[in-house]
């Protein structure tokens, strides 16, 4: 059991990711639950002036979800393969607790991170990917 506050990566920053950082970093709260440790993003030479100093910044999301600071890898990279599916493989076998919003990966892979998370014993959210079917579900 993951102790507060929940310790997060965030490996993308792009529309998703910027709103779930400031929405985890406006609402006090949040603040008592969770505190953002890094962030991944491909373009580094973007501005984003929402990340305040202290901040961990990762150029390779893999190093973000083998950090042992971390306690929960959010990931809002997108795409079935490359970085987004190794992020959240590698997260998962780092023992750490893992939400995603990737319809595609979740299409493609999501039996097995739900295997994984369940040998590892960590959390693996997905209902963002797929809150249109969460019905059937």
């Amino acid at each position: 059991m993951t102790s507060l506050p929940v310790s997060i990566g965030i490996a993308g920053i792009g529309n998703v990711g910027s709103e779930v950082f400031s929405q985890l970093t406006k609402h006090k709260e949040y603040k008592k639950s969770f505190i953002i440790k890094a962030v991944s993003y491909r373009n580094k030479k973007k501005k984003r002036n929402f990340i305040p100093k202290g901040i961990t910044y990762y150029s390779d999301a893999k190093k973000l979800a083998k950090d042992k600071s971390i306690d929960l890898v959010v990931e809002l990279i997108g795409g079935s393969e490359g970085i987004a599916k190794d992020v959240c493989f590698i997260a998962i076998k780092n023992n750490k607790h893992l939400i995603t919003a990737n319809k595609a990966l979740i299409a493609e892979y999501g039996k097995d991170l739900s295997e994984l998370s369940n040998k590892n014993l960590v959390y693996f959210g997905f209902e963002a990917s797929v809150a249109g079917g969460v019905p059937v579900i």
